[in-house]
C-alpha cells in the first residue's frame, strides 16, 4: 500500500514540475512607446522605444550624440544587446510597460496611439528616426559657405553674415563663425528632421531649414524656406 502511495506522490510531483510556464507574448509590444516622464517638459530629453514586427528593438532620443541610443532583439520579454541581456519587460497594462535592468533600475513607458490617424503610424515614425539619425551623421562637422545670393540674417541675433563657417557638433550644438573667424562663434542648438534642421537660440525655437542634398563634401542648405528662396552651397572643411 505504501508503494502505491509513493508511486502516486511521485506521479503528482512529476506532473506538477512539468507544467509549462506561461510564455511572454512579444507581439503585444509591437509599436512605439514613449518614456513616461511627466517631469520632463522639453522634447530634447525624452525617449522613444520601438518594437517592430520582427522583434527588433530600437531606442531613440534627441539628447544623445547619436539619436539611436540602443538597438537589440526582443525574446520572450527580454531585450538583448549584442546577445547580452539588458532589460526584462513587465506589462503593467495594455498601454504601460516597465523595463528593468539587471541592477534593478526601472524605466517606464507608455504606448503611443495612432488609431486616430490614417497618415501616421509607428512604422512611419521609426522610418523618420532612422532618416534623422542618418542625416545627423552626415552633417556633423565644419562647413564653409561657398555661394549665397543674399546676406544671412541669423535667428535671435543682430548679426547679418555674408561669409561664415557653420559647425554642427555631435552634442547637438551648432555655431556660426563670422568671416570664418574661430573667435566669433554665434552659438545655437539644433535638432535634425528627416529633410533638414531646426535651430534654437535662447528662448527662440523653430527656425526651420531644408537640406535638399548633402554628402561627404557638399551640403545644400535653404534657411527658413517660407521666406527665403536662396539655396546656400557649403563645402566641408576637413
Amino acid at each position: 500500500m505504501k508503494s502505491i502511495y509513493l508511486i502516486g506522490f511521485l506521479a503528482l510531483f512529476i506532473s506538477c514540475t512539468n507544467v509549462n510556464e506561461p510564455t511572454f507574448d512579444d507581439s503585444l509590444l509591437e509599436g512605439e512607446w514613449n518614456w513616461d516622464s511627466s517631469n520632463v517638459e522639453k522634447e530634447w530629453f525624452k525617449e522613444w522605444v520601438f518594437f517592430d514586427s520582427e522583434n527588433n528593438y530600437y531606442k531613440y532620443t534627441y539628447w544623445n550624440d547619436s539619436y539611436l541610443v540602443e538597438e537589440g532583439k526582443l525574446e520572450q520579454g527580454k531585450i538583448y544587446l549584442n546577445n547580452t541581456e539588458k532589460y526584462t519587460i513587465d506589462t503593467l497594462s495594455l498601454t504601460e510597460i516597465k523595463m528593468t535592468e539587471p541592477d534593478g533600475t526601472c524605466h517606464f513607458y507608455i504606448k503611443s496611439d495612432y488609431s486616430w490617424s490614417e497618415k501616421y503610424s509607428y512604422q512611419q515614425e521609426l522610418k523618420e528616426w532612422f532618416e534623422k539619425d542618418s542625416l545627423k551623421t552626415l552633417i556633423v562637422g565644419k562647413w564653409k559657405l561657398i555661394k549665397a545670393k543674399y546676406p544671412i540674417e541669423l535667428m535671435n541675433s543682430p548679426e547679418v553674415l555674408t561669409e561664415f563657417t557653420l559647425e554642427f557638433s555631435r552634442d547637438n550644438s551648432a555655431a556660426f563663425y563670422k568671416n570664418h573667424d574661430p573667435d566669433s562663434a554665434i552659438g545655437y542648438t539644433y535638432k535634425v528632421r528627416p529633410d533638414g534642421i531646426e535651430l534654437e537660440r535662447g528662448c527662440i525655437v523653430g527656425s526651420e531649414s531644408l537640406i535638399p542634398e548633402v554628402n561627404d563634401s557638399v551640403m545644400l542648405l535653404v534657411f527658413d524656406p517660407k521666406y527665403w528662396k536662396d539655396t546656400l552651397i557649403l563645402h566641408r572643411i576637413p
